[in-house]
């Protein structure tokens, strides 16, 4: 199944719900507010509060949104490096799956097709041109 992004904020305010009311606090309420407006109304989520937190089933995105509400508010400076040195040492892996399912090289470029014509063009060397051009003028 695909996760949209509604999809994603709709499971993220699921997750937050579970949360101690002391570190639920810690998010503003404008980020709560912004979840909500986007959440997907339709999409069904719950979660069993006897399950630990990192073995609830969410997808990647939610993980993404989740991981930037922990960054900006819950993590230390030195947990933030932390993150910023795991996030750099993965940016090259991802940098190189880009380049190898990139759209040029999944779809390499044709090369281009020489068009000929139908009708064989008869080649005159250049001094025959010039001879037939004077036989027309003087009429011999």
């Amino acid at each position: 199944m695909v996760t949209t992004f509604e999809m994603a904020c709709t499971e993220v305010l699921e997750v937050l719900k579970i949360l101690p009311e002391e570190e639920y606090n810690k998010i503003p309420l404008n980020e709560i507010n912004n979840l909500e407006s986007k959440k997907d109304k339709n999409y069904k989520f719950s979660i069993d509060k006897s399950v630990p937190l990192d073995k609830i089933n969410i997808s990647k995105k939610a993980y993404a949104i989740i991981l930037v509400l922990w960054e900006k508010y819950f993590a230390s400076n030195n947990q933030k490096q932390k993150l910023y040195d795991i996030l750099k040492d993965n940016y090259p892996k991802e940098e190189l799956k880009k380049s190898q399912y990139s759209y040029n090289n999944l779809f390499p470029k044709k090369e281009k097709l020489e068009v000929t014509s139908m009708v064989p063009v008869k080649k005159e060397k250049w001094y025959k041109k010039i001879y037939e051009f004077l036989r027309k003028i003087f009429c011999f």
